[in-house]
């Protein structure tokens, strides 16, 4: 099985459990002056049960499901091309690069700026002393404003760069067992 169809298996087991505990709670109790939906009393436990047992069946097998596509997502490598530079990561990691790490480095890098000491702001706050000091001040960086817009781009077109490597690994990568 590919994990694209252990994907697709495990959001298709979730809709079955929602669906037997949709009927669970509809058809558990009723009033003893009612007549049961699934014939006598004892019949309409006897499904409640059945329905139970599937649905702790569907459990193990998404348990085991889980677990297989997590083993796959820890044990498979995959290449990627980032900027210039081929990097190497399993599923997982590529995964977790894609929902958070990236967002992460984007702010750092994003903060990277003149913090709003521009010379006119500059020479607009303080005392007439401050502001004759402050005249011919300039703005001073501590980064390289280029490698970091190069950095942003970098860090925008490897999320596209996952997706799509992902997506092809999703479908041609078996599941292991």
């Amino acid at each position: 099985m590919k994990l694209i169809e252990a994907m697709k298996d495990q959001k298709s087991t979730l809709r079955k459990m929602e669906d037997l505990r949709k009927k669970i709670s509809s058809y558990c109790a009723d009033l003893d002056v009612m007549q049961p939906t699934y014939g006598t009393a004892v019949e309409q436990e006897k499904k409640i049960l059945e329905w139970m047992q599937s649905h702790d069946d569907l459990a193990l097998n998404l348990t085991d499901l889980k677990k297989k596509i997590q083993q796959t997502n820890l044990h498979t490598q995959v290449t990627i091309r980032v900027g210039v530079n081929d990097i190497t990561h399993s599923i997982v990691e590529w995964i977790i690069r894609r929902r958070e790490i990236i967002d992460l480095q984007l702010l750092a890098y994003s903060s990277l700026g003149d913090r709003g000491l521009s010379e006119k702001g500059l020479r607009a706050m303080g005392s007439p002393d401050e502001m004759k000091k402050l005249q011919n001040a300039r703005v001073r960086f501590y980064f390289n404003a280029s490698d970091r817009d190069a950095k942003i781009d970098i860090l925008k077109n490897e999320k596209e760069s996952i997706d799509k490597a992902l997506e092809i690994i999703n479908a041609t990568t078996d599941v292991i067992e």
